[in-house]
Order: structure tokens, then sequence, then C-alpha cells
């Protein structure tokens, strides 16, 4: 008795659903509850926690989601977390709901008392404000017109708030058996009553008593958790099921398969459909349509406990979890996959035959949707399928990766080619009729062709560059072309010959060939060419004409003159007349290009397209595209339903000179430097696809198109400004509410009559004093002059006579240089040829100089030198003249000196120098040198005495070092 009596509830039910709250118009069934498209949103994501306790909309188009850290607006690019220490006026950061009055107020409650409010201040902007309540869990709060509230809390039950001072409670003197009690959830009908769901039970509030609903009326004795008006009646969500009713006719379960399932959120969506959030059995649907459906975590929910549910102006459903944030949206793309009956998710190929079937070519076979139902094929082997063709007399000739041709007929394969029957490879990637009645086939390794009672054949010659051939296509003049990896070709004589396409930024990969009137429109990797045979001539629609990548597998036209291309990242969508555009010149790039990814329904943004066909326009004007996972369809003329939502747009914030503006409200003094406002346009459905009109009244009263989400403005000339922006989807026109700020820049200073005034006289002053002091700098200037005159003529002499040290002295030693010894060495020289008197030139070479470089360092090798320098001066006659010559060598002229006596003298300065001690700087314990010797007695020249020298230096080095020779040697 108990199911006829469930059974009958579930009639009188669905007769609810039809009547209690109206569909809109033309209302198409909304998908089964595991088609919709699903996205997820976790703390990975922005969310400041995992556990949504709540989910609502504001008016101006945000969600709003409360979390146990806070409160948490979303723009649909982007989520703004609001805790503890976001002064909006949050007592603590636990929040169990959040929703929108009546009266347009955001009222946000939770833990410690919380009760805020958003409200609308003056001149547009928001402001928050918090009511001071009792220090307990507020569950939730409904506001009243006598600005009153009825707060629903845990402990103290069901309150009603005027003011601080003044809270009224329900509950504390009717509970039974002096019992807590606990409210979870309030309806309110209307002014008159209120229902209440508590750890008791349902409870009714009118003006004049309290009425618990219980078992008495059909409903659980304890453990309600939710109530929701749905119509006349109220839904109840308890922890044995949901029910429905009202007090006058009692409640009766909603559905068989809910009893005893715990029941804590209930939304009616605006079709009348029932959605029920679940402790641990997930989430549940009852409608018109399906019956009752459930979504769990085996379904992609990301956690059986369901604690909010929501249906935004877009119609989305978000589903807050302890797992985080989800929502389910109907997409402009279906994708079919394994789960709906594919034979595999990675799919190939597509076609439709002429009753209307779709055949789908995957890894895992061939698949048919026929009926809204997928089956699979026998093939008879495990193919990989590439390509598909229906012949329409043959049947169905069936291209695969690894197995060859099949060929399909009367529901089995009836025939099966393969490299032993001539095929050049067993990797079919596409095929084509022509008007001679040969199959042509695409492969790797070249073209084969296939003719009814003759087999598999080939072209006389094969080309090199067409071995790897992924497309085939006859025109309508039947002419059969070949794309391949290496460019295109063109069938002549029984051989395929090269037609260069490289002039079209390179191109050389075509991916698919299709005619288009007299042109051919090919699919390459970069981009789409449009090809004119007969003039040999043509452009390329690729990235810098507007499309998102160069690379472009395949492309269809749908009945609305929109051109449809498929690539790795995504399905483009633009119009014929934005190709001819800029195929006549009347236009650099595209107008419009649309864009559709995962977020619009594609399991895979990745289509597939190295086999053909790759793109199907069905005869219901739907498109098919194959994808990495799944095979995506959509209906062109379906797709504004998806945009019929104008997005309102908001400005979320305004930064001036650098500084964020409180409150969106500009400073007084505003000096036009540099403004930044950065809006949002507030749709969910295809956030990616919205693009925005910019307008500053008072500068440029034109509208500007942007797909950007910020306004720059510098150096603005005083006056009054509004900025205006507005959002629509791209392929709408229906604009959304638009959002403005208004700002000023006053004059400056310098803008202003006052300024001019003083400044004139100001600047007639300055002229003035500028004559009379003029004249007094300018006698100044000219004893200045003098004085600098004789100042530079005395710098200039002591500078001459710098250079000129210089030019005789070494910088480092302070004894004479090369060139000073050479002039020294002249003089001296003709003087003792001339009175015949002796003379003697001593070279002296530091022993070993270049280990001190290497070792120390190149500045302790000066410092040796100096020191060097300072003894060659101290152990020397004053007449004798010496001589840095060059590196670590040193010379010495004696004059009226033999070379006997020079030979003692230079023992007598070799042993000084041996004995002293070497500078601290340099760690070394003994500096030696080598001293070769050469006179005037055996020499006739400047340079044999010199030669001399140098000879006897080197004798005294290869003989030991720290010596003295001399040249001639003494017999």
């Amino acid at each position: 008795m108990r199911g006829c009596r469930v059974w009958v509830n579930i009639l009188f039910l669905c007769a609810a659903l039809h009547v209690a709250v109206p569909a809109k118009a033309n209302e198409t069934a909304p998908p089964e509850l595991t088609n919709y498209f699903q996205e997820l949103w976790t703390t990975r994501d922005g969310l400041p926690h995992n556990t949504i306790n709540s989910v609502t909309q504001t008016e101006e188009g945000y969600i709003w989601l409360a979390t146990w850290e806070g409160l948490t607006r979303y723009n649909g690019a982007e989520f703004k977390n609001f805790d503890l220490y976001s002064n909006i006026g949050l007592r603590d950061a636990g929040l169990q709901n959040v929703r929108v009055a009546e009266s347009g107020q955001l009222i946000v409650v939770g833990a410690r008392g919380t009760v805020v409010l958003r409200e609308q201040g003056a001149a547009g902007t928001t402001e928050w404000r918090t009511l001071e309540t009792p220090l307990t869990l507020v569950n939730k709060a409904i506001y009243n017109q006598d600005n009153s509230y009825w707060l629903a809390t845990e402990e103290l039950g069901l309150l009603k708030y005027y003011s601080p001072d003044n809270v009224e409670s329900f509950f504390d003197q009717v509970a039974p058996n002096n019992n807590v009690m606990h409210a979870y959830d309030i309806a309110k009908p209307d002014d008159s009553q209120l229902y209440v769901a508590t750890n008791l039970g349902l409870v009714r509030v009118t003006k004049d008593d309290l009425y618990f609903i219980n078992s008495d009326y059909g409903l659980p004795k304890l453990g309600v958790f939710s109530v929701t008006q749905y119509g006349d009646d109220f839904i109840v969500g308890t922890e044995q099921g949901a029910f429905i009713g009202r007090q006058e006719t009692g409640f009766k379960l909603i559905h068989p398969k809910l009893d005893n399932v715990s029941i804590i959120r209930v939304m009616v969506d605006d079709i009348g459909d029932i959605w029920l959030g679940s402790i641990d059995k997930g989430l549940f649907r009852l409608s018109k349509a399906h019956g009752l459906e459930n979504l769990s975590m085996a379904d992609g929910l990301p956690n059986s406990r369901v604690l909010a549910i929501y249906q935004d102006a877009e119609r989305s459903i978000w589903i807050g979890t302890n797992g985080g944030l989800m929502r389910l949206r109907n997409t402009p793309f279906r994708t079919y996959t394994a789960k709906d009956g594919l034979a595999d998710n990675f799919v190939r190929t597509v076609i439709q035959r002429e009753n209307g079937d779709v055949w789908v070519g995957s890894a895992g076979g061939v698949s048919v949707y026929s009926n809204n139902q997928w089956r699979n094929l026998e093939l008879g082997l495990q193919a990989s399928v590439l390509s598909l063709y229906e012949h329409p007399e043959h049947g169905i000739y069936i291209g695969t990766y690894t197995d060859g041709l099949l060929l399909w007929k009367n529901g089995e394969v009836i025939q099966h080619w393969t490299r032993s029957d001539g095929l050049l490879a067993n990797e079919i990637r596409a095929m084509a009729a022509t008007h001679t009645g040969r199959i042509w086939l695409a492969t790797p390794n070249g073209i084969n062709f296939y003719e009814p009672g003759k087999g598999i054949g080939e072209p006389n010659e094969q080309v090199d560059h067409a071995r790897f051939s992924v497309s085939l296509h006859e025109d309508k003049n039947d002419q059969l072309w070949l794309g391949t990896a290496r460019g295109l070709f063109k069938y002549v004589s029984d051989r395929f010959v090269s037609v260069d396409i490289s002039k079209f930024n390179h191109a050389q990969y075509v991916f698919n060939i299709q005619s288009v009137g007299d042109e051919l429109w090919l699919a390459t990797d970069r981009g789409l060419i449009i090809y004119q045979p007969e003039q040999q001539q043509g452009i390329v629609i690729g990235r810098p004409q507007g499309l998102i990548v160069e690379k472009v597998f395949q492309f269809t036209i749908d009945e609305n003159n929109n051109v449809w291309l498929t690539s790795n990242r995504g399905i483009m969508r633009t119009t014929v007349d934005d190709i001819r555009a800029v195929q006549t010149q009347q236009s650099s790039g595209l107008t419009t290009v649309e864009v559709f990814r995962e977020s619009d329904g594609l399991v895979s943004s990745q289509a597939n397209g190295g086999s053909n066909p790759a793109i199907l326009h069905a005869t219901d004007d739907t498109i098919w595209v194959p994808t990495a996972n799944g095979i995506a369809r959509i209906a062109p003329n379906q797709l504004a339903q998806f945009t019929d939502y104008p997005p309102p747009a908001v400005i979320e914030n305004v930064e001036i000179n650098g500084e964020f503006v409180a409150s969106g409200r500009a400073p007084s003094r505003f000096d036009g430097e540099r403004i930044s406002i950065s809006y949002a346009g507030l749709g969910f459905t295809m956030n990616n696809q919205i693009r925005y009109r910019t307008q500053l009244l008072g500068y440029d009263d034109n509208w500007r198109t942007t797909s950007a989400r910020y306004a720059e403005f510098t150096n603005l000339p005083p006056g009054d400004y509004t900025f205006r922006v507005q959002a629509a989807y791209s392929n709408s026109d229906q604009l959304g509410r638009t959002a403005e700020f208004s700002f000023s820049v006053p004059p400056r200073y310098y803008q202003q009559l006052w300024f001019w005034i003083i400044a004139s006289v100001a600047l007639l002053l300055a002229i003035m004093t500028f004559v009379r002091v003029r004249l007094n700098v300018l006698a100044r200037r000219a004893a200045e002059l003098e004085q600098q005159v004789a100042e530079k003529t005395e710098a200039l002499r002591t500078q001459a006579e710098r250079f000129e040290h210089l030019a005789q002295f070494d910088e480092l030693t302070n004894l004479p240089n090369r060139r000073s010894f050479n002039r020294d060495l002249a003089a001296e020289f003709a003087a003792a040829t001339r009175h015949k008197k002796p003379l003697t030139l001593a070279i002296i070479d530091v022993d070993n100089f270049k280990r001190i470089n290497d070792n120390f360092s190149h500045s302790s090798g000066d410092i040796v030198l100096q020191w060097l320098a300072d003894l060659l001066k101290q152990h020397t006659r004053q007449e004798d003249k010496i001589a840095r010559w060059g590196g670590e060598e040193f010379t010495i002229l004696m004059t009226d000196t033999t070379i006997e006596t020079a030979e003692i003298m230079c023992n007598r300065l070799r042993e000084h120098i041996m004995q002293t001690p070497p500078p601290a700087q340099v760690p070394i314990e003994q500096l030696t040198v080598s001293i070769g010797l050469s006179s005037l007695a055996s020499v006739d020249s400047i340079d044999s005495l010199l030669s001399h020298a140098d000879r006897a230096l080197y004798t005294a080095k290869s003989n030991g070092r720290n010596r003295v020779c001399r040249y001639p040697t003494p017999n």
C-alpha cells in the first residue's frame, strides 16, 4: 500500500511540475543531468575554501559565494575574496548564507552573529553595514518591509531583529520538552506567515501562533533542513527525504527513490524543475523531461555533500559542495565520447550517409549515430579508422591506420585490401571518387586508386614530394587535386604535377581541399588559402588577418555563410563576407573571429585533421568536428540562445596616478595625468566571448570596440568626463547595462586668468631687472675674462713643461727614457770620438723579472723597477747618465771611463743590488741583475756600441745571470 501511495504522489508531483511554475514560452527540454557541461573551481583556482555554503547573484551580475573563509565575488574571470580583514564588517570569516533580498540588499550571515548588508549608496556606490545581533551562528536572514529581519540561528532558533536593543525570540518558550531549537532555513510566502526548518521539525509562524507541522501532517518527526516554496505548496528537505505539500493538505514524499535520503538543499529553477542537494548522495533533479536523476562523484561532482544550489540569470546551475564549486550549464557544443557509446575517444573522421546517419571513425573503429543513439560496427578486426567515403553503389569505404581498406555493405565488410593487394601502404588517410569511376586513395607512401573489376593500381609516375598524402578533391571541372605534407598537386596526364603555394606565406602542408565556386579553398599550415586555379593566384587568411593560429586543419561553410575552421587550439568561426573583404582589400583583417574551446562544451579543443574528411556540415545544419577526445557537435542556428542574455557591464577598479580610488569616487583635485579603469562584463555562459564598447564623453564621443578589460587615459585637458562601457557576446548585438564613471579635471593653475596677469607683471619686472643685472654682469665678466686669460696662459705654460718632461723621462721610474738616452748617447758618442776619450755603455737587465710579474702581479714588478731605479741613482756617479731602456732594462752611459773601470764599477753596483733587501711589498728574498758592457774603443758607430752591449748582456744571461760581461770578451 505504501508503494501505491508513493506512486500516486509521483503522479501528483508530475501534475504540479506542469502547473506550479509556468514554463517559458517555446521552452526546450533541458539536457539530461549528466550531459550538462561541468566546470569546477577549488582553492587552486582562487577560492578561499572548498566548502561553498551558499551561492547568489546580485542585480549588477556578480556571483557571490559564502564560504568558511569569507565572502567571495566572481566576475566570470577571477575571484575576489572578502575576509575578516577586508573592512566589510564580518565578525567571523565562517559564512553560512548569502542572498539577495527583495530590497536589493545583499545579506551575508554566518558565525558569531555575522549579519552584513551590502546596499546601494549615494552616486551609485555600494556601502557595507553590519547589524549588531546576538553572538550565535546565523543560518539565514530574511528582510521585512518594516526594515526588520528574520534570523534563523543555531541555539536561539528564530529571531526577529529590529535593532541591537530590540531582538524578539520566538522559540524559547515553545520548544517541546525544553529542547534547544536550531533554525536552518526560512520560507516567507507572504507577510502573514513564515515556514521555518528546524531540528525539531517544520514550524509555521503566523502573527498569532506557532504550528509544529510534524508526523500528523506526513512529515518526519525531526530533522528538517530546508524549506522552499513551490507554487502554493512547499518542498521540505529532511533527514528522511524530500516532501511536498502544505499544512492544509499535508505532505507527501516527493519521489520513492528519495526515501531516507537526507536532503539539505532545495531549489526550483525557472521552468519548475526541482533540484535537491543531499548530505551524502550528491545532487538530484526531478524534471518533467527526465524524471528523477542523480549526479554523483562518479559523474564529476567534486563532493557528495551538496550545500548550495543556485540558478543564475543565464540559467546556469551553480552547485556548492564540500569539495569546491561546480557549474552546470548548457553549451554551444555537445561532445560525444566513449561514455556516450563511441568506440574510442580519439576521433579522426566523420561523414553523413544519404539516410541521414552520421558515421564516425576513431581509434576504436566505426560508430554510427542514428535516432539520437550510438552503435558500433563489427568490422571483424580491431581497426583504427582514418577516413570514410560513401559510394552511391559500392557501399562505404573505410580507410584504416594499419589494416588497409575495407568496403562495408549490407551490414558487413564485403572486401578488404592490404599491401599484398597492391596498396602502397595500409594507412589510408583520404579517399575521393572521380568522374572516371576510380576511387583514389591517399597514403603516406604515395597515391593508389581502385577500379571496380580491375583492383588496386597507381599512377604511371609517383612524385617523391607527393608521398605523404592527406587530402583529395575533384573540382567541378573534373580536375583532381592532391594535398600532401609537401604542398599541392594536380593530376595531369596520369601523373601528379606540383602547384607552387609557397608564395602564400611559405605554406606547405595541405590538410583539406574544397571547391567554393570557381575557387579552391585550402586548409594549410599557414592558414586558409583562397586559390584561383586559372589565374594561379590567391590570398592567405592566417594569423596576421585575425586567426588565432596559423595551422588550419579543416573548414566548412554553414547555411548562414559562416565559415567554421578547426585547429589544434579550438574551433574558429568567421564569415564569408569577412574573408571576401580581405580578398578585395576592403579590409586588412577579419572583423569577427570567434573561438570555441573547452569552456564552450568541447571536451578537447584539439581538433583532428590529418585525415579526411574531418569536419561535417550535416543536412540539419549541424557541424560535427572530430577531436582528440570525442566528436563535437554544434547547431549554429541555436548558438544565439547562449548569448541572448546581454551581460551587464560593471566598473571594478579605478586607479588615478597609480593609486586606487576608494568607492569609485574621483578626487576633487585630479590633475588628469593618468587614469586607469578596469571593467568586466558579467556574463558567465561564454565569458571568453565577451566584447566591450567604451566611450569617454567629454573627450571623444565615438565608441571604441575592444576585448580588453581596462582603459587608460593620460594627460587629459581640463573638463568634465564620463567613462561608459557596455558588454555583449561577440556573436550577439544585445548590449547589457551600461556602466559609468564620472570625473572632472580642473584647470591647472597656469590655465587660469589670474595666473596670466601675475605672470605678465612678473615678466615685465623680470625684463627690467634683467637689463640692469646684465649690464653689471657684462662689466664683471670682462674683468673675469682678463683674469681667466692670465690663468689659462700660466696653465698652458705649466702643461707644456709637463709634456716636455714626459717626453724625456719615464713616468714610472722618473729616469730619462729611451728617447732622452738616445739623444745623450748621440752627443756623448760624437764628443768622445772627436776628443778621443773613452766612453762605456752598460745595459742592465733584472734577472727572472717575468717570474715576479707572473707570480705576484704587474704592480709588484712596477715596485721592483722603482726600487731598482732608486738604487741606480744612489750607487752611480753624478756624471753617469742613467736611463730606463725599456721593460726591465736600464742603461748607464759612463763618459771618460774605460771598459775596465766600468766593469769594476758595475760589479760593485751588482753586489749592492744583490745585498740590498727587496721592497717589503714584494715577497722575494733577493734580486739580482745581469750587466752587459761595450766601449767606444771597439766600435765605430752607435749601433755597434749598442749591439755589443746587448751581446755582452746576452752572454751574462747565458752564463747563469747575476754577473757582468763585456764585449768583446778579453782574451
